[in-house]
């Protein structure tokens, strides 16, 4: 799958939104994150947005950091992401 620019804000499509086990989003690396939100057109809304990725440099280039809703039910929710640099 290609990834949208950086910076960019992508609405995930309605087929992802309905299914109750996405998204599932995996960041790999340390200078890049991600940002879900729980509207579209990446607005925030008090707490309801969460970044994955590891903004450390200390860390491991390899670090995978990875969100599901398995691990986070709110994350079934999120209609939207941002691709950033950390």
């Amino acid at each position: 799958m290609a990834h949208p620019p950086r910076g960019q804000c992508v609405n995930l499509d309605a087929a992802t939104v309905a299914n109750p086990s996405c998204p599932v989003i995996e960041v790999c690396g340390t200078g890049i994150k991600v940002t879900v939100f729980l509207r579209n057109r990446c607005e925030s809304y008090y707490e309801y947005q969460k970044v994955v990725g590891t903004c450390n440099t200390g860390a491991s280039s390899s670090s995978c950091v990875t969100v599901s809703p398995g691990d986070d039910p709110m994350m079934g929710a999120y209609q939207s992401y941002l691709i950033e640099q950390c």
